[in-house]
């Protein structure tokens, strides 16, 4: 009976949702509709359809129109870091809190994709060695590589080809039951046109390491999947909702204090200049490589 009763409120949304739509199209007055939203009122139905068709047709105005499309933006880039990006923001902080109980990245994947093609930006995260430099060791549990965002049986893995050590640290498999290693990655963000306004880029993601406060763990222990539960639940109880509330704030709060002692925002202008100092000599190396005569 039940689910009798769900397909066919289902059936009946799908419905008006559809005449909706096709009465807009259509220009079929449907003044009832809109009682309720003021500025249709004023402007009437046509406004709406013009508005509509360019959210269809993916033509936005921007601020020449008195009234804007607002939008999550979910349908481009979830994370909100394209327009950040565009601007060259010298610290952007971005928080990818998209469903991800495997810890694919594809969040993060397609923003770096779009803002290459885009804006010839290029991210690059620093590994465990390049953190291990610049951060203090009360902040590893916290900041590290991107790998280490990842949560599973770790397995060292031998790949000959590596002129290094030859051999690296993965995890096989993904086990939502076991922790991660840190909380967030630091990335460097170049352009192809190489001037001076380079990006550090702090990234953050919802992790257990196992530092957490109790009822955040036990919510864990009982729901594997969190924090990285799907999307498609909308209602949160009051356990889950404190979950995720009391993560947030714990990360934050062990991401951006500055250690003992130490001034917040001169802690923080320090860290982004060893960032983009490590970075402006590695650019450096390449344009004196370049510059160098063929010995051959």
């Amino acid at each position: 009976m039940l689910r009798n009763w769900i397909v066919v409120q289902v059936v009946l949304a799908t419905f008006f949702l559809l005449l909706f739509l096709t009465a807009q199209l259509l220009r079929i007055p449907m003044d009832p509709w809109f009682q309720g939203v003021a500025f249709i009122k004023e402007q009437g139905a046509e406004m709406v359809q013009s508005y509509l068709v360019d959210e269809y047709t993916a033509r936005y105005h921007g601020p020449a129109r008195r009234y804007w499309n607002l939008s999550d933006g979910g349908h481009f880039e979830n994370m909100g870091g394209y327009e950040l990006i565009r601007r060259r923001l010298r610290l952007i902080v971005i928080v990818d809190a998209e469903a991800d109980p495997d810890y694919n990245f594809g969040g993060l994947a397609d923003l770096i994709r779009k803002a290459r093609i885009a804006f010839g930006a290029h991210i690059k995260f620093l590994d465990e060695t390049e953190i291990s430099d610049i951060m203090p060791d009360g902040y590893k549990h916290c900041f590290s590589a991107l790998e280490n965002l990842r949560r599973g049986k770790w397995v060292e893995e031998k790949l000959p080809v590596l002129k290094k050590e030859g051999k690296r640290q993965t995890i096989d498999p993904v086990d939502y039951q076991r922790h991660s290693l840190a909380h967030a990655a630091i990335d460097r963000v170049t352009y192809d046109c190489r001037e001076k306004a380079e990006t550090c880029l702090i990234y953050l993601k919802p992790t257990i390491i196992g530092d957490e406060p109790l009822d955040v763990l036990q919510y864990h222990v009982e729901n594997p999947t969190f924090p990285q539960q799907a999307t498609v639940d909308q209602f949160f109880d009051e356990a889950q909702w404190e979950s995720y509330r009391a993560l947030g704030e714990h990360i934050a709060n062990h991401a951006f204090k500055a250690p003992k002692g130490e001034n917040e925002t001169v802690w923080w202008e320090s860290l982004i200049d060893k960032v983009l100092q490590k970075q402006a000599e590695g650019i450096e190396g390449e344009l004196r490589h370049e510059k160098q005569p063929d010995q051959r």
